[in-house]
């Protein structure tokens, strides 16, 4: 049996013992930490290249956060790294986003790869004409784990401390449902480390330059000449530009009081709207300049006003982003911090950062996919940076902080909608609030109590630190019994 076959039925089998019945936690940081092992060992050291080791951190990077936090977010990068990284151990030259495209292809297809990589094995022969090879290695496992039970037996009966040491062994967890559940984690893991791709689309990522040439022309190629697409550029950028600038100053003017509205709009609504407004007009900016800027125009003489034009849009985009982020945050100094606020100020560093490589892209004469395989790791890059904050402490802190002045706009129902971990840390700050919210305070007993139950009812695989401080805080003013 190959490495990697033993290291698939090794990882499936912990896949059920860790995770059946458990919450996120050292789980997950043993599980992947076997992973990346494997990983190393069965990778060549010529396929080891620098995206390999960035993604090899990143596993490692969302794992300590899964210990430190069990957030969910953590699991989910975590997952994504070891699927990308096992896909990178197959073809070094992938680009991020391509390896994500692949891995997702290949969780949907799954089934049918597998039965036909099971056809495929079960037709080879070897020493044994008669039989394949997945038939004899099923043999020889279920003959020496049948005789391996006969010594069991006999070494029971014949040595009363084995036996008693036998005894202790708690198999009750092996259940229909726990078999089904390994058998999933199986699947799973069989198919990251038997990746599917798509040759073209591989093809394709691979040798793809991230420079252009001045032989790169373009769709419009086709049916419009070099100097009716470089007019119609300049023509639409500048109607672009100053539609820009026109909203730029009136909104500007509105956020410093120097225009009242008609209908006045809330911090609320008008944060929600520019936000969802902004994602569609980014996308659509970055779209435009891909297009424009996908082959000759790069090149030709004329075309220093149409740089200058789509820089100066690249700015005034970078502007559009730093004002809702100022708009953001007055709306987060009135209604405090939630996970949707934190998430658009993450996405606006990304636009932003989006928006600098376009720059580079435009003054660089850099092809398309050069923007697509930078903007994909500055999203990874962010989903790194997330499970490794404890977010849910900085909302708690920030918020009743907040609340010492301005204790109505609490909104403590979402607080206590944050995982209940987070129930002491809430209670203990809220104690100085009970007055303005005395149903939410009497409730603490029971929130409290379906917290310790439910950390009660796991047991070491779901370990976290944040979950062990809460269980371990002695600042309650009562006392409950609970084992973790």
């Amino acid at each position: 049996m190959k490495t990697t076959d033993k290291i698939i039925l090794l990882s499936g089998l912990l896949f059920g013992v860790l995770f059946y019945e458990q919450a996120a936690g050292i789980n997950f940081f043993i599980f992947s930490l076997v992973q990346v092992i494997g990983l190393y060992f069965t990778t060549p050291s010529e396929r080891k290249t620098r995206n390999w080791w960035l993604v090899f951190a990143g596993a490692n990077i969302s794992a300590v956060g899964i210990l430190l936090y069990g957030a969910q977010l953590g699991v989910w990068t975590n997952v994504i790294s070891l699927f990308v990284l096992a896909g990178l151990s197959i073809e070094p030259r992938s680009s991020l986003v391509i390896s994500i495209f692949h891995s997702l292809y290949t969780v949907v297809t799954g089934v049918v790869h597998i039965m036909t990589d099971f056809v495929s094995k079960t037709m080879e022969k070897s020493d044994w004409k008669e039989h394949s090879r997945l038939f004899k290695n099923v043999v020889i496992g279920a003959v020496s784990f049948g005789i391996a039970m006969i010594f069991v037996a006999l070494y029971r009966n014949s040595n009363a401390a084995f036996k008693e040491l036998t005894d202790q062994i708690d198999l009750s967890f092996i259940s229909a449902e726990w078999i089904v559940f390994t058998v999933f984690g199986y699947y799973l893991v069989y198919l990251m480390y038997r990746p599917r791709k798509i040759k073209q689309v591989e093809e394709y990522d691979t040798v793809t330059s991230n420079q252009l040439n001045e032989e790169a022309t373009g769709i419009t190629a086709k049916w419009m000449s070099v100097q009716s697409e470089n007019t119609w550029a300049r023509t639409l950028l500048l109607m672009l530009n100053i539609l820009l600038i026109v909203v730029l100053i009136s909104e500007l003017m509105y956020e410093l009081g120097w225009v009242d509205l008609v209908d006045e709009v809330g911090h609320s609504a008008n944060v929600h709207k520019g936000v969802n407004a902004l994602i569609f007009s980014i996308v659509l900016a970055v779209a435009v300049i891909l297009f424009f800027f996908q082959g000759r125009l790069n090149f030709v003489k004329e075309n220093q006003w149409l740089r200058v034009l789509a820089v100066l849009w690249i700015f005034q985009n970078v502007a559009l982003v730093l004002l809702t982020a100022w708009k953001n945050w007055m709306y987060v100094e009135e209604y405090f911090l939630t996970y949707k606020r934190i998430g658009v100020f993450i996405y606006l560093i990304c636009c932003v950062i989006g928006l600098i490589y376009t720059y580079i892209k435009v003054t660089g004469a850099k092809s398309n996919w050069f923007l697509v395989r930078r903007v994909g790791w500055t999203i990874y890059a962010t989903l790194l940076i997330t499970p490794i904050v404890n977010w849910d402490q900085l909302i708690i802190e920030y918020n009743f902080s907040q609340a010492a002045g301005n204790p109505q706009n609490l909104d403590v129902e979402y607080l206590l909608d944050l995982p209940e971990s987070n129930y002491p840390l809430i209670y203990e700050r809220l104690a100085d609030f009970r007055t303005y919210f005395p149903e939410e305070w009497d409730q603490r007993y029971i929130h409290l109590n379906e917290f310790y139950t439910e950390a009660s009812s796991r047991d070491w695989r779901s370990f976290n630190f944040r979950t062990f401080n809460a269980l371990t805080t002695k600042k309650q003013t009562y006392e409950i019994s609970y084992e973790y």
